[in-house]
């Protein structure tokens, strides 16, 4: 239990970041938050106004999220959810849409079901960073198998134009962050030190390809039909 609280804590701490963009608080508003885990940072935006929703593939922490009172939080896909036309004010994906099977067909429906002035938030690793390339396969965001995609800040761009959106603002975690997952790396290789690809790693920094961040973090906004 203690480990779960602590994953919420940092999904709540999170949603809160992706919301700092957004002109209002809650006020009634809906959000969605896509692979909301047990309800810890729908719980904060719920108390901050926000009339909440949320999916997540696994039943068990569903039925956690409910017993906070999110009684609109479902297990299952976006895809098979048939929410209506311009219906949500907010969409988040904190560390989710890389396990998705097809990220490309669940942004296409949250375009369709995002208001006309809502905005789409999305946390991903990312591929292109200083660390992956330094790391190779031992780096933190692979997370093979469960991570079915990974993204640069390029070809994330490229996904989000290609279902409707612009992205409105790119941002980055702190380089203390990517220390952190850099750790977690090496330690889940048992304490050897991998190669290190040293040369190519700073070759990519040098040059500004994918930055020194693990983490991408976009705000997308759509684009008028």
């Amino acid at each position: 239990m203690a480990k779960e609280i602590r994953v919420g804590s940092c999904r709540a701490s999170r949603l809160r970041s992706f919301l700092t963009g957004v002109p209002y608080r809650g006020e009634g508003r809906r959000l969605l938050d896509i692979g909301c885990g047990s309800g810890e940072a729908l719980a904060w935006a719920r108390d901050n106004g926000w009339d909440v929703f949320g999916l997540d593939p696994d039943p068990q922490a569903v039925e956690l999220a409910r017993r906070r009172g999110l009684h609109q939080v479902n297990a299952g896909d976006l895809l098979d959810q048939e929410y209506p036309d311009d219906f949500f004010d907010a969409i988040t994906f904190y560390q989710s849409l890389e396990h998705l099977h097809s990220p490309s067909a669940c942004l296409s429906e949250c375009r369709r079901i995002l208001a006309p002035d809502g905005a789409v938030y999305i946390s991903v690793p990312n591929f292109q960073s200083f660390p992956r390339r330094l790391l190779g396969e031992r780096w933190y965001g692979l997370q093979l198998p469960i991570h079915l995609f990974h993204f640069s800040p390029a070809t994330l761009s490229e996904l989000a134009s290609s279902c409707g959106f612009r992205i409105a603002s790119p941002r980055s975690y702190s380089t203390i962050v990517s220390a952190v997952t850099t750790l977690k790396s090496l330690r889940a290789g048992g304490g050897d030190l991998p190669p290190l690809n040293w040369r190519g790693a700073v070759k990519s920094a040098l040059r500004g390809n994918g930055g020194l961040s693990d983490i991408i973090h976009v705000e997308l906004r759509p684009v008028a039909i």
